[in-house]
């Protein structure tokens, strides 16, 4: 009760408020007034009444809790070529995760790049660009609050980085947006709510201007079976009064819509009053819209949006959506009048949700309107489906009779003739699915050949030509198969002899380091190659040979490092290279000796830092000589006590 009460008294608040003259600031007294420009041509198309809506990529806009109401990723892109000469674009995306909410971003912008541009003494410097842009980050999450009743709540932030170019100039403010959303019946009644560009003021010269924030509550509703949506909104902006949007949106067969709507004059706004229209194409996928709004004498726009939805739907019940889909499916018919459909549609929610109170009234209503129905008029249809070959609607006619006139003679011998007919169409679709894949079978097309006898399944399970040609295909295809997995298997073994015979050549060269890559690579294409084996065997002692001599000369020469790392690498090629193996042992402990002295400096210099009291400095010296010489005692132990004293610290 308290919940019914809050909701009407939210609902009469704004309306109460429309028409009064007082408001924050006179119009003209904000900035980025862009920010004011509605995106989505289906939205503005409404007339602009969207807040309650807010259910595809431009709710970014209107009202950023609506994202959450997206069950698939949706790309949104509108472009309108302003009053004034200017470009204005809007792009967006949006992304639901599982569990977390729906992410998303968009840009807006409105740019014009041939404005003349004048000196101090009133020269033309050439033509000068000005740009807006606005970047909004957005997450939105929905709770569920009943799930058979389709009852949501929704909630969405926005956060907003706002730019402004005038030539070499730029300016820069951040604002938020924040917004929720009451769905009280899988989304048959929306209450919506949302606050616009609240933030800080940019600053011109020495006065600060605020943005145009902007306070929106709407309603919508969905009617007439749901192919009707009705919406209104109510706004209170920081530089005008109150003012109203309302318009409509009414699908057919979820293909097409036809939208209008009103935007109410605000005080001191001629332009930014009046009717607009739209259209909207529309798809599983791909949604184009269009939409018109008057200007006064600066001109018409004509928006239009692209909108791409794509994944799976995350969050909503497969079977819930069946069972509303046969649900407004049922109450079309039965607004039209044909309650033999209406009977048999709401019967198939009862099959998916036995315990739907709305499907089991209209069903009673039904039934005390059966001495109405004309059963003749059904039986005509059929008749006429029948007469013109179009089996399966007919049969599916004279079914639906009989699930609201069970034994009805006339509809129960109709079928029982449509089954042998269909019986017979069965017959002659397989043999011609079956001629067809004899075709592809000749032309060697045998994938093609194994979907056309496959379906032939699906329509005459038992014929049985069609599983033999399938099984026969099939082996051709395997066939072929191997014979591409030999050809290549060919083709690596000619890459590997040619490739060998590179190697082999660079070995005669004594280019080792070449040779031995060029080996490898054969023996990745063919493990087996023989010659390659013992050649890289070869190789691999030259090089090691090679290796051990090059770090035994830089030992002499004091390199220590480069000598030992050298003898390593000689060491892997040929572990059975002695005399590698004793200069790296001997390297080893050159290498500890220096790194001992080395570490040996560092510490004296760390107990000089230590005693002027710079603790942290002295313990990261300590470190650097413990990587050194992990060994070193002394090292060791000034760290520790370094350590626990800063520890005290």
């Amino acid at each position: 009760m308290k919940l019914k009460v809050y909701i009407l008294l939210l609902c009469l608040l704004f309306p109460l408020l429309y028409g009064t003259p007082a408001y924050t600031a006179s119009p003209g007294s904000t900035c980025l007034n862009f920010l004011k420009i509605g995106v989505g041509a289906r939205a503005i198309g409404m007339g602009e009444a969207f807040v309650a809506v807010s259910d595809d990529a431009s709710a970014f806009y209107w009202n950023p809790s609506g994202l959450s109401q997206l069950e698939r990723g949706e790309i949104l892109g509108m472009y309108v070529n302003w009053p004034g000469g200017m470009d204005f674009g809007f792009a967006s995306g949006a992304l639901p995760v599982r569990k977390s909410g729906v992410f998303g971003i968009s840009v807006v912008s409105l740019s014009r790049n041939d404005i003349p541009g004048y000196d101090d003494g009133g020269t033309v410097t050439g033509n000068v660009g000005v740009s807006d842009t606005a970047v909004t980050l957005t997450y939105a999450h929905k709770l569920t609050l009943n799930r058979e009743k389709g009852r949501t709540f929704h909630a969405g932030a926005s956060v907003k980085y706002i730019g402004e170019q005038l030539s070499n100039n730029t300016a820069i403010v951040y604002a938020v947006d924040a917004g929720v959303l009451f769905n009280f019946s899988r989304d048959r009644f929306n209450i919506g709510f949302s606050a616009q560009n609240i933030g800080g003021k940019q600053q011109y010269l020495s006065t600060a201007y605020p943005l145009p924030s902007n306070y929106r509550l709407g309603f919508a509703s969905r009617v007439l079976g749901d192919d009707l949506l009705v919406a209104v909104d109510f706004n209170l902006p920081n530089d005008n009064r109150i003012f109203m949007n309302a318009g409509f949106e009414f699908r057919i067969n979820n293909l097409f819509a036809l939208r209008a709507g009103y935007k109410f004059k605000p005080v001191n706004d001629d332009l930014d009053e009046g009717l607009r229209c739209g259209l909207g194409f529309l798809s599983e996928i791909v949604d184009v819209d269009y939409s018109y709004a008057p200007y006064g004498y600066l001109g018409d726009a004509h928006r239009f949006s692209l909108s791409y939805r794509f994944g799976g739907a995350f969050e909503k019940n497969l079977i819930f959506e069946k069972i509303d889909n046969y649900f407004l499916k049922g109450k079309r018919y039965y607004r039209k009048k044909d309650y033999v459909r209406a009977n048999k549609t709401f019967n198939d929610v009862l099959v998916l949700d036995p315990d739907h109170k709305e499907a089991k009234e209209y069903l009673g209503m039904i039934s005390s309107t059966v001495k109405d129905i004309k059963v003749e008029t059904y039986l005509e249809k059929g008749k006429n489906l029948l007469e013109d070959d179009k089996l399966l609607k007919s049969k599916e006619e004279f079914e639906n009779i009989l699930s609201l006139f069970p034994g009805h003679p006339q509809a129960k011998a109709y079928l029982e003739k449509l089954k042998d007919k269909i019986v017979v169409e069965k017959q002659k679709m397989a043999d011609i699915m079956f001629s067809d894949g004899l075709e592809y079978y000749k032309k060697k097309q045998y994938e093609e050949a194994i979907v056309l006898w496959r379906k032939i399944r699906t329509i005459k399970p038992e014929h049985k030509d069609s599983m033999d040609f399938i099984a026969m295909a099939e082996a051709k295809l395997d066939e072929i198969k191997k014979e591409k997995e030999i050809e290549v298997l060919a083709r690596k073994y000619r890459d590997a002899d040619i490739l060998y015979e590179k190697g082999l050549k660079l070995y005669e060269r004594q280019r080792y380091d070449r040779a031995l890559k060029t080996i490898e690579e054969v023996l990745e294409l063919n493990p087996g190659h023989e010659k390659a084996g013992e050649l890289i065997k070869k190789v691999s002692r030259k090089l090691s040979a090679q290796y051990c001599a090059e770090g035994e000369e830089l030992l002499e020469e004091g390199s220590v490092e480069e000598a030992l790392e050298k003898l390593e690498a000689a060491s892997k090629l040929n572990p059975g290279n002695e005399q590698a193996a004793e200069s790296r042992k001997k390297a080893g402990e050159e290498l500890r000796v220096i790194n001992r002295e080395k570490a040996d400096g560092i510490n004296k210099e760390a107990l000089l830092k230590y005693s002027d009291g710079r603790i942290v400095e002295a313990i990261e010296l300590w470190k650097k000589a413990l990587e050194l010489c992990p060994g070193h005692v002394n090292v060791r132990k000034n760290m520790i006590r370094a350590q626990e004293e800063k520890d005290k610290q």
